[in-house]
Formats: structure tokens, sequence, C-alpha cells
């Protein structure tokens, strides 16, 4: 695939910081369809130059939210603010922004660059400054030269090219992108990721993404926000989401997880003290207290968790139930003496000590990296 080029005239020239000034807020932000509650009293600030994606499962409210952004649907209450000004009653062609769909929504019976330059004449953009605008667009998304075609004679990545191509040619503010990826195929997909994070440094807008793809957030935000039942449950750059998560949800959502039951949990100042089974050690009390309303358990990830020997010094007696091999690793399914089951991923390199169903191990983890929830 032909990657992205640097057209001087649509993006900026150096990798820059977001700006420290917010390019768009939500502010108690609620929106209601009946007695359900589809956003519910959501508040989110994103600065300029920000890549951040709102990242949860279907009906969690993040589709939502950039559809209130772009003006499609109405706020039942709260103030939508873009760089600084009240968009409430604003109507989406006046927000200046720019917006990519799913099934890219293009018009089959123009040509590409009739496509792109729809915005423009919209804006009634100078015929002259249209052509340069059009052409340094394409040249962006790399589809130089392929202007003249249709639609169906390109393929769905270059289509979804085009759509993007048509949301930045205006230079909007604020760009939205609503699952833009999810009709491309594994490999596609992941070409595209690269290619739309190569495409937000060269911009000056604003990105705001929706997916349910958390592998897809954490590969492009700058920041992701995590969704459900119409709130945010936890935003936070990629790898702090993933490493400190405040609840369950968060940490199986955006990743594998283990959940071990603890036998005795003391908070001793910035640490918690844990044992499981006669398996002890300190925890970093790093995010917050353990749910309310349920037992605490001990949340590792598969690749934290080590397989030993079963004459091993410490962890946890288990047989080793299921091996699935992943390529790159191998997941073992593990049961544990007290009846749970755990989940261990291993490199699966050549050297590395590999384990039969039904072998006898012990099970340990890197306490610092497991968290309490």
């Amino acid at each position: 695939m032909e990657r992205l080029v640097r057209p001087l005239s649509l993006g900026r020239t150096d990798d820059e910081p977001p700006s420290a000034k917010p390019s768009f807020e939500l502010v108690n932000v609620a929106k209601s369809y009946g007695s359900v509650k589809a956003v519910d009293n959501v508040s989110l600030t994103i600065y300029g130059g920000e890549f951040v994606a709102l990242l949860g499962p279907s009906g969690s409210g993040k589709t939502t939210i950039l559809m209130m952004v772009a003006g499609f649907t109405p706020l039942t209450s709260g103030d939508l603010r873009i760089a600084g000004k009240s968009m409430v009653g604003v109507s989406p062609e006046n927000r200046d922004i720019g917006v990519v769909f799913q099934n890219y929504a293009l018009f089959s019976h123009l040509r590409v660059e009739q496509n792109v330059s729809f915005p423009l004449e919209m804006r009634r953009v100078p015929k002259d400054q249209a052509i340069q605008r059009v052409a340094a667009a394409l040249d962006l998304v790399g589809l130089k030269g392929m202007g003249r075609r249709y639609p169906h004679e390109l393929s769905g990545g270059q289509q979804q090219r085009v759509a993007l191509a048509r949301a930045v040619v205006f230079r909007p503010k604020l760009l939205l992108m609503d699952e833009p990826l999810g009709a491309l195929d594994k490999q596609l997909r992941h070409q595209m990721q690269h290619e739309l994070r190569n495409l937000h440094r060269e911009l000056a807008a604003t990105i705001l993404y929706v997916t349910h793809d958390q592998q897809e957030a954490l590969t492009m935000a700058d920041r992701v926000a995590v969704m459900r039942g119409g709130r945010i449950d936890q935003i936070d750059p990629p790898e702090r989401l993933y490493r400190e998560p405040v609840n369950r949800f968060v940490a199986g959502f955006i990743g594998d997880c283990n959940y071990v039951n603890v036998t005795a949990l003391e908070r001793n100042g910035q640490s918690w003290q844990v044992d499981v089974q006669g398996f002890r050690g300190s925890v970093p009390a790093t995010a917050g207290n353990p749910e309310k309303g349920s037992a605490p358990v001990l949340a590792v990830r598969p690749h934290q968790i080590r397989l030993g020997v079963a004459e091993a010094a410490e962890g946890l007696a288990g047989r080793v139930a299921d091996r699935m091999f992943l390529g790159e690793a191998v997941d073992y399914v593990v049961n544990l003496a007290s009846g749970e089951r755990i989940v261990a991923r291993l490199n699966a390199a050549e050297g590395t000590r590999q384990f039969d169903r039904q072998s006898d191990v012990k099970v340990s983890w890197s306490w610092a990296e497991a968290r309490i929830l």
C-alpha cells in the first residue's frame, strides 16, 4: 500500500504536541429517548490537535456523542462548545466539522474529484482554489492521479481514503470518525490504522474517533475514553488505561484479564498487602479502591502470569487444562487447586519452556504489575 505523503498546503510540517487550548468541550451533556438515557451527564474536554477515541460496546453512547457533536442529533441538556463557542442550535454545516462514516457515504454517480470537492462547492470556494485543495487532499491520502475514477472503480480501502479526503479538504477544526474502518478486512484495517495515525500527524485538526475495537483505539489515540451505559468510566492515555484500569469493566474491555479471589487484603499506604491462598505480595494502590458492592479481586493480565514446574517454591498449584498456539505466543489454561481458572500467555519462541496438557505447574505473577479491583 502506498504511504501517505506530505503536502505542505494541508498540514503542519512538524510533529506538534496537542495544544493546551480546548478544541471542543462537552459540559454535562445528556441525551434521552423517552425514559432511556443514551448519554448520561457526560463532560469531556479535547485539546487542539489531540486524537481521542471513544471506546465501548454497542449501546454505550459513543456514537450518540459523535452525532451530537456533528449536529445531527440535538442535546437533551448540557452544552457543547467548539473553540469556546456554544454549538447548541447551530446547524451541522456551520460547525466547521469533517465527518467520516463507516459506509463511506460517497456519491456513486460522481467522480472521485467531484466527491472530494463537494464540501468546497457548498462553501462557495472559488473554482481555482478548489482544484488546488482537491489535488492536495488526494495527494495527502495517497490517491494522486485517481481523481477521474468513480467510487465503484476503487477498492474498499481507496473508497475510505476518498471519504477522508472529502472530510479534510475544507480544513475543518474538528474531524469526527465513526467506525471508519469497520467495513475493511483485518489486514487492511491494520494498515489503515497506521495510515490514519500518519494522517493525524499531517493535519492541524482535532480528531474524535468512535470504535468498539480496543486494539484500534490503543494503537491510534492520544487518549481513550472507555464508555459504558452512557457514561465515561475512564479516560487516559492508552498505556495508563491498560496498566491502571479503574474497574473490572475497563480492565476486561481493553484486554484479556484474569481475576483471582484474594484470601486477605490490607491497605498499607500506597500499596495493598495481598494474600492469595498463601501466596503473598504487595500490589501498588494506583487505581483507587476496589469496586463497591463486590468482593475485591486481584487483576492480572495473561502475559504477566508465570508458569513453573510443580516443585517451584512460590506460586499456586495448578494443572494445565488446555494449550492454544497463537503464533508468537502460547495461551495456557490452568485450573488452580482452588477451582479457579487462569490463563497464562507465554512466549512461543524456540528454547522457551513449554508445558503439555495435564502438566502440574506452579502459577505466579509480578505483584508490581497486578492490580486490586
